[in-house]
């Protein structure tokens, strides 16, 4: 079915018959201030400053325990490091758990 006078691929014109646009308001001066717009101001909660600070404590951590990895190298080296086989066991089917669930 054709339309007269319709276009699909005329993509400019979007008026429509019997319809007025609306034109754009100018945008809203200070009072004082000749044209200059407002800076732009967020207020956070307490809370969320607080858990700002947190993310920049957690982000100022080390990666790695360095203490931690150097006792369990001396260890290794004296070759009293001993694997505890339950725990390593326990851990891993916790893991398959907690990923099924998910």
């Amino acid at each position: 079915m054709r339309i007269p006078g319709h276009d699909p691929y005329r993509l400019g014109d979007t008026s429509l018959p019997g319809v007025k646009g609306k034109q754009k308001e100018a945008p809203a001066q200070r009072p004082g201030g000749e044209g200059e717009a407002s800076p732009d101001r967020i207020d956070l909660s307490d809370q969320a400053k607080d858990i700002g600070e947190l993310r920049q404590s957690v982000a100022a951590l080390p990666d790695v325990r360095s203490e931690r990895v150097a006792a369990i190298t001396a260890k290794l080296a004296d070759g009293t490091y001993t694997v505890r086989s339950a725990q390593i066991a326990d851990k891993l089917i916790r893991a398959a758990l907690f990923d099924r669930l998910l």
